[in-house]
């Protein structure tokens, strides 16, 4: 068991320093981005998935609620983010969908609250708590390692600003 404690932290400490020097510790990138064919540890923007993420970023600032931005994507056939990642030959997760077009409003506002489509890189957004159980939780702002302009920006910092206070003055119906 000792053995086991002391390798787990010396992965942690792999995984901190890693990030504290701006290299990705994700396995893939996000939605909008690939990685670059010459270096795994730097992404590009993906043209196609980018000009969605850039439509549903304008369509909430449009006005456009979450759950008809999804039914719209759904209509016109565009792609959920792992059927785009199959399609072009990506590394995806097991799929659990059946539908590739399958848009739901949790994906989407998942996307929105990205601050990596402004060119912000965020590491370490959780860490595992215990070796054991293989828990993880989420870390404070001031635990993340963020590089501004390491990335390519899909959206401008304006955009992303007015769809997160957007987001965060609308309120769920009460029951």
């Amino acid at each position: 068991e000792w053995y086991a404690k002391d390798i787990s932290k010396k992965v942690k400490t792999g995984i901190k320093t890693k990030g504290m020097s701006g290299k990705p510790i994700v396995t893939e990138a996000p939605y909008g981005y690939i990685k670059a064919p010459d270096n795994k540890d730097f992404w590009i923007i993906d043209e196609e998935a980018a000009a969605v993420v850039r439509r549903i970023f304008h369509s909430v600032v449009a006005g456009e609620s979450i759950a008809s931005i999804a039914r719209a994507l759904r209509a016109e056939k565009i792609p959920i983010p792992s059927e785009h990642w199959k399609r072009i030959g990506a590394p995806v997760r097991a799929a659990k969908y059946t539908d590739p077009y399958a848009w739901s409003t949790t994906t989407i506002s998942y996307i929105l609250k990205r601050p990596e489509y402004t060119g912000r890189k965020v590491l370490g957004k959780t860490v595992c708590e215990n070796y054991k159980t293989k828990s993880t939780r989420k870390t404070a702002p001031e635990e993340q390692y963020i590089f501004d302009g390491e990335i390519p920006a899909i959206v401008d910092e304006e955009t992303w600003n007015t769809v997160q206070r957007l987001m965060g003055t609308k309120r769920r119906a009460p029951k």
